[in-house]
């Protein structure tokens, strides 16, 4: 849910009911407030601008932003949710060991699971 998907694409990809997904990402956002207003901040900083950031500060024009479809509009809506947190964005070249969004989820992570599960992250014993 945190890369943009809707409760359609949700249903489809865990084959349950349209109105099943809308409530398990009802659910999801209520539980993680914080989630929905960085999609929703972000989508509305990207609809002004027309270009959101990296951590690195490039920026990634979305010359689809304001498309009249509204696929190509959500696509460009979601590549700006998503952008900012891969940390680069096409063609730069960043050393894998200086990788400021692997920090940035930890944090996320200690706050929404607790600090055991940082732990084993760091430690290299968590789930990837």
């Amino acid at each position: 849910l945190i890369y943009g998907m809707s409760a359609f694409g949700l249903a489809i990809q865990l084959k349950i009911s349209r109105s099943e997904a809308q409530k398990y990402v009802d659910r999801y956002f209520d539980k993680y407030p914080g989630v929905r207003k960085y999609m929703d901040d972000t989508r509305a900083l990207a609809d002004e601008k027309g270009y959101v950031e990296t951590l690195f500060g490039r920026r990634l024009y979305l010359p689809d932003i304001h498309a009249g479809n509204a696929m190509i509009r959500k696509a460009a809506q979601r590549t700006a949710i998503n952008a900012p947190r891969a940390a680069r964005v096409p063609g730069e070249r960043i050393p894998p060991k200086v990788n400021f969004l692997f920090i940035r989820f930890l944090r996320i992570i200690s706050t929404a699971r607790g600090a055991a599960l940082k732990k084993s992250l760091v430690c290299g014993n968590g789930p990837m």
